[in-house]
């Protein structure tokens, strides 16, 4: 039986699981390999792209080789919970 995985629900459970505002694009690369096999740092930039997800992350590059990816400064901690059960239902 396969199960079909919506990307942009997990990009939003590993900032709600890790508990952070910001990480990486090789972090968040690397979280998201351990749940989505064979996903190339490319699919993620289009994920987070997304139009569904474009209005809850800023993109910044830092250099040619690093990108940081922030959770926008309108999403609270406090929705983090919140965020975390859209993303199930």
């Amino acid at each position: 039986m396969a199960v079909a995985l919506d990307s942009s629900d997990e990009v939003l459970y590993i900032f709600s699981h890790f508990n952070r505002t910001e990480m990486t694009l090789i972090e968040l690369h690397k979280n998201l390999s351990t749940r989505i096999h064979r996903i190339t740092t490319d699919e993620v930039l289009r994920i987070i792209r997304q139009p569904n997800l474009v209005n809850l992350f800023n993109l910044q590059p830092i250099s040619n080789d690093l990108c940081l990816i922030q959770l926008s400064p309108k999403v609270n901690r406090n929705l983090y919970p919140m965020i975390f059960i859209i993303s199930f239902i």
